[in-house]
């Protein structure tokens, strides 16, 4: 009887040193499960700080195209009044040199020395509207890799959460 309560106690030390093995296996699965987690917080928390940031980039990227499209439009509406003075004084500059009888050679040199100035002008406001349309354009594609970089933020924002989802399930 004495072998049988002693072997009826080892059985149960047995079960208690598995069950204990058990439980401190159970116990370091809930933390590293619960460190998943915190990580995948921070992480998350992460991925919604750099979406806001990027958002904002793409919105400054936005309104720095508005205002280059601004800019653009009011130098050609500029451009066009210039020339539109410029014609008028070459015009003017024209009849005033036939109403002094002075000699066409000069009032025409005159006159093609204005018009080559128009020209220059024409050519310079020509180079600094391609100069502002290639700055558009590389706004407009700094705008389109944000917007690339946006979606996959959002993207990973998503795939985070439904981690964070499985996680809870856990």
């Amino acid at each position: 009887q004495r072998d049988a309560e002693r072997d009826v106690l080892r059985r149960e030390r047995v079960a208690n040193q598995e069950l204990k093995c058990e439980q401190e296996r159970l116990a370091r699965r809930v933390q590293e499960q619960n460190h998943s987690v915190s990580e995948a917080q921070h992480a998350l928390k992460e991925t919604a700080r750099k979406a806001r940031e990027n958002n904002q980039a793409k919105q400054r990227a936005e309104e720095m195209c508005n205002d280059l499209q601004n800019e653009l439009r009011l130098r050609d509406e500029r451009i066009k009044r210039l020339e539109n003075d410029w014609r008028e004084e070459l015009e003017g500059k024209v009849r005033e040199l036939n109403s002094l009888s002075i000699s066409r050679e000069a009032a025409e040199s005159r006159a093609k020395t204005r018009e080559n100035e128009a020209a220059q002008l024409r050519e310079e406001c020509d180079k600094q509207r391609l100069k502002l349309t290639n700055q558009l354009n590389i706004i407009q594609q700094f705008k389109m890799q944000l917007d690339n970089i946006h979606t996959c933020t959002n993207s990973a924002y998503d795939r985070m959460q439904m981690l964070l989802r499985g996680a809870d399930m856990l």
